[in-house]
């Protein structure tokens, strides 16, 4: 096996969800480091930012409720729409 020595280039994945490593908005600021050194392009920024706003505003992320089917005419046709369960 070999030595790592304090060249060996490491990943690393760094949380900080209660913000007691870094004090702010670490994905902000993450962000904002990424763009200033060309790692993230401009239109993937704002598309953050606006999940961001969304988040923060507690806008829906989910799409909508899929629409009930239209209402199937009855036998008679006079009431077609109307129906409820338990009547007939």
């Amino acid at each position: 096996m070999q030595q790592a020595t304090a060249m060996t280039p490491r990943k690393v994945a760094i949380f900080d969800f209660d913000g007691t490593i870094v004090d702010g908005q670490s994905g902000a600021l993450f962000t904002t480091y990424l763009l200033r050194h060309g790692i993230m392009r401009l239109p993937r920024a704002l598309h953050l930012g606006w999940w961001g706003l969304r988040y923060k505003l507690h806008l829906s992320f989910s799409r909508p409720a899929p629409q009930p089917p239209p209402a199937v005419s009855s036998e008679r046709g006079s009431r077609a729409g109307l129906w409820r369960p338990g009547r007939p």
